[in-house]
């Protein structure tokens, strides 16, 4: 059977999803040749369903066991998951050795991680507890290697012939190999690389052809600063946040190769990003928490121990000493314990000295939220020339203080905020620990930007704009929403979005009528099918008792956006005011300002009061 989307929203949708031949569901008949004991949830081939778009079926699904994949020969390679993501592997070939991890990540130059690890071998310890018994390689960064290597043996998988079988089950099979999965694997960097890097071409064309014509853009939610993309690839993918362009058009901007422009378009509709495509769910990760040595509990001896066994151990079967497990344990899913440094979060609790703090705190959450920080080595309060150790520690001990997960309650209103600051943290340390990332994050740095860049800056900043009169309009803080506003419309005027919130907030701030109604006309001849301009050029007709114009755009808006409130509302308002008579018509604002403070009301003369229809039409 095919494996259908979860919710089909449109006819859209049903197209551009993915055609996949996975077979899924718990009463299938045994497979004989993955495993003798236990009945797959999931099962298929690599050519029909390859490995990365399995991964982000287990990443929806929230998947516990063991992926089982299975070559011609009958060799067997095994991916253990917890909360949907890889979290030990066990490789039949082709398993990166820790040794090279830590030379490519710098925590351990090549001849000591050679010696060391021959060392080891002899020895028949772990390499890594070798390292840190000599002192030549901490906690922190034996975890972040660690992880680094199953983010690459996952990858390794990606690239198995399509003609590989595998078998999802519901069992931990890989219980006596290594240790208890504490490095589970940042899933959607991994997502995104075995997507760009990994996806058939042939697959690749396949989903390109669907889109290749359509209007792209990215869903404002979408978090793709967590998926840790190469500086390209994020350069495409900013360009599309800031203007909607099909990926023809893009091919050709110059931004990318067309290869590169077509493998991001396809993994940003597979993550669910793309805007107007596949809304009716949720972008990949957006509620994937975060995850740093702080986060989660540092691996114990003893796992590190259970580690060293030699990655090129060969899997030729299932052999009896794997027993099935039946369905994975709940403890797996890893819940995090509140840190003894978190501050109480119990109402009422704080003292005078913790109240202070906490407003302290809210104060530079949300400055730090207006004003972000320009660098990645600003995010860090390091500078530009500390070493990797020095910046790594200092993202520790901020990630004690700004990770979400010890957030108080008593600023739980800021958690998206702080898991956004967090994040450009998290996404500063992976950069400015990683040699080869950094030389080309300090280069472009600085380096005086060509006028294709200075473009792109220009286009990146208005964005950042029109992001900060979004939230400034929030706290009805319209003069400072007016003065970001401007600044999107000057830097993108392209933009229907940006000249439609600088019309709107034009409006509110008492400014030109006329100017602002010209704004909105423009933001519609730009994007007619626009909501928020429709909205917006609606709501200012009816304020100056334009009634009709009013209308018509109140049900453009309803046609375009079926579930929209506030339009729907109104409509329905004028439906019951038309069967009901010309007494219960509406009155433009300045005759209704005539009418309650005109001579009438200076005499003392009360208007008389509405019956119940009329009152409730006034609410």
């Amino acid at each position: 059977m095919r494996c259908a989307p979860e919710r089909s929203a449109s006819a859209k949708e049903a197209r551009l999803a993915p055609a996949w031949t996975m077979t899924v569901g718990p009463k299938l008949a045994k497979v004989t040749a993955l495993s003798e004991a236990q009945v797959p949830l999931a099962r298929g081939v690599l050519e029909s369903t390859p490995l990365p778009e399995f991964l982000i079926h287990a990443f929806d699904r929230q998947y516990e066991g063991t992926l089982v994949l299975q070559g011609d020969a009958g060799e067997k390679n095994a991916v253990l998951f917890v909360r949907g993501s890889p979290a030990k592997a066990r490789l039949t070939e082709s398993s990166p050795f820790l040794s090279e991890v830590l030379v490519d990540l710098g925590l351990v130059r090549r001849e000591v991680a050679e010696a060391t690890r021959t060392e080891a071998q002899a020895l028949k310890v772990s390499h890594g507890q070798l390292l840190k018994q000599r002192g030549q390689l901490d906690d922190a960064g034996l975890y972040v290697a660690l992880r680094e290597q199953l983010h690459r043996q996952v990858l390794n998988l990606c690239a198995l012939p399509g003609s590989t079988q595998f078998g999802f089950f519901e069992a931990n099979f890989l219980a006596d190999w290594g240790g208890e999965g504490q490095w589970r694997v940042k899933p959607l960097p991994v997502l995104w690389r075995a997507l760009v890097s990994y996806l058939p071409k042939a697959r690749v064309q396949q989903i390109a052809a669907k889109i290749q014509t359509l209007p792209l853009k990215l869903r404002i939610e979408a978090p793709v600063m967590r998926y840790r993309m190469a500086p390209a690839e994020l350069n495409i993918v900013n360009l599309l946040r800031a203007k909607s362009q099909p990926l023809e058009v893009l091919s050709q901007s110059g931004v990318g190769t067309a290869d590169l422009v077509e493998r991001v378009g396809v993994a940003l509709l597979l993550t669910r990003q793309l805007q107007g495509l596949n809304d009716s769910r949720e972008p990949v990760g957006l509620r994937e928490p975060p995850e740093s040595p702080a986060s989660l509990p540092p691996p114990t001896a003893e796992a590190i121990q259970r580690s060293s066994m030699s990655p090129t151990s060969r899997i030729t079967s299932l052999p009896n000493s794997w027993p099935s497990l039946g369905p994975a344990s709940r403890t797996l899913r890893g819940n995090i314990e509140p840190s003894a440094e978190t501050p109480a979060n119990a109402p009422g609790a704080a003292s005078a000295q913790q109240k202070a703090l906490l407003e302290e705190f809210r104060r530079e959450i949300q400055q730090a939220t207006e004003v972000p920080a320009a660098t990645y080595y600003a995010a860090l309060h390091v500078p530009p020339d500390a070493d990797a150790a020095v910046i790594r520690a200092e993202f520790f001990r901020l990630a004690k203080r700004w990770h979400p997960d010890r957030l108080p309650e008593e600023l739980a209103d800021l958690r998206s905020q702080v898991t956004q600051i967090f994040g450009r943290m998290s996404e500063a340390n992976q950069i400015l620990t990683d040699a080869a990332r950094r030389a080309d994050y300090d280069e472009k740095l600085h380096s005086a930007p060509d006028s294709d860049q200075r473009q792109v800056t220009q286009i990146l900043e208005a964005v950042s704009a029109y992001q900060r009169a979004e939230v400034h309009l929030k706290r009805k803080d319209t003069a400072r929403a007016l003065e970001e506003a401007k600044k999107a419309y000057e830097g993108d005027s392209s933009q229907a979005d940006h000249v439609a919130l600088y019309g709107h907030i034009l409006s509110l701030e008492g400014g030109d009528g006329a100017e602002a109604l010209a704004l909105l006309d423009r933001a519609i001849r730009l994007d007619e099918n626009n909501v928020r301009a429709l909205w917006y050029r609606g709501s200012l007709h009816k304020k100056a008792g334009r009634q009709n114009q009013a209308l018509r755009d109140f049900r453009s808006v309803v046609e375009l956006k079926p579930q929209h409130f506030e339009a729907k509302r109104e409509l329905r308002l004028h439906d019951m005011r038309r069967r009901t008579g010309p007494s219960t018509s509406v009155v433009p604002d300045s005759a209704r300002h005539s009418q309650t403070e005109g001579p009438s009301s200076k005499r003392g003369q009360e208007t008389p009061k509405p019956g119940f229809l009329g009152r409730f039409l006034k609410k």
